[in-house]
This record gives structure tokens, sequence and C-alpha cells, in this order.
């Protein structure tokens, strides 16, 4: 399954006479790396603006607006740079049976080996429920509140996913 990957930030290569070749044009094309490969002064990553990103999204590309702060890399004269983007990433998601501990498709509604359901049992409605959600009320030192969705297998690390969230946040009381 591909997989594209998401421009939260965006770069800019400055020559040493001052004009930049950025990553993306007025459109929002990317143009990868570029094709210039001449002398650069610097090389500066900048966080996707509202604008841009619909701009990227708009040519196919997935792109979201950031906050994340500028990053400005000074080349010293005459050095050599190589600049690219490598990588891969690939994502095979699967379920593990929590009865029995098989492995199996993601989509699969059921364990093959035991036939057990991905269900939860509400004691509120005494049912049984697909796909799980429960939800927890966070707040920050600014007292600020924030909900977030967990999964009832993640549940008893919520207050660890609560504490590594940017922002101070905490289980409110």
């Amino acid at each position: 399954m591909p997989v594209q990957p998401i421009f939260r930030r965006f770069w800019i290569k400055v020559k040493p006479d001052g004009s930049a070749l950025p990553q993306f044009d007025t459109t929002g094309k990317d143009h990868g790396c570029g094709e210039y490969e001449g002398p650069v002064a610097q090389i500066l990553f900048y966080p996707v603006s509202p604008k841009l990103a619909e701009l990227i999204k708009s040519q196919g590309d997935k792109a979201e607006q950031s906050h994340l702060k500028p990053l400005v890399f000074d080349i010293p004269p005459g050095e050599e740079v190589k600049f690219n983007r490598v990588g891969a990433l690939r994502i095979d998601p699967i379920k593990v049976c929590g009865f029995c501990g098989a492995e199996f498709d993601f989509e699969e509604r059921e364990c093959p080996r035991c036939l057990a359901k991905l269900q939860w049992h509400c004691e509120k409605c005494d049912s049984l429920k697909e796909d799980p959600i429960i939800d927890s009320i966070l707040v920050n030192k600014q007292k600020r509140f924030k909900k977030i969705r967990i999964v009832p297998a993640l549940q008893k690390w919520a207050w660890k996913i609560a504490e590594n969230m940017p922002g101070g946040w905490s289980f409110y009381d």
C-alpha cells in the first residue's frame, strides 16, 4: 500500500546571491529536492501555512498546517551540500487477538482462530459495542480542557498518552 508523506514543513534553498528556491511553487506543486546543484548559503525549513497546505492538497499531495519552529542551516562558503529526501515507510497494520494471541489482518472484524470479535460491553446500556471509543477529559495548567478518545485496549495507558501530549495535560478530576 503506497503511503504519501504529510507535509508539515517545507524547505527553501537560499543561494549566495540571496535568491531563493522553494520546495513548492505558487500553485503548490512539489519540486522534490530541486534541479539546482550549485552553491547554497542556507537551507531553511518553515512550517506549512494554511494557504500553502490547501495549495499542496490541490496538487494531490497531503499537507497540514503546522506550528513547528523554523529550522535554519547556514552553509559555510565553498562547502558542498548534498540535499535529498530519502526513506521508506511501510505500514502493514495487524490486529492481535486479546484472547488467543493470533495475528490477523487489520480489516477483519473477528479473529480467524477463536472467532473473538472486537467488541466492548457498555455497562450503561448493557449491550455490546463494536469499535468502542472512550472519551476522557484532560486539563492543563492554564485550566484549558481537551477531550481525547481512546479505545478500551489502551485505556490502562491513558495517563501515559496524556503525559506525552504537548501542553502539560493530565486527567481532570
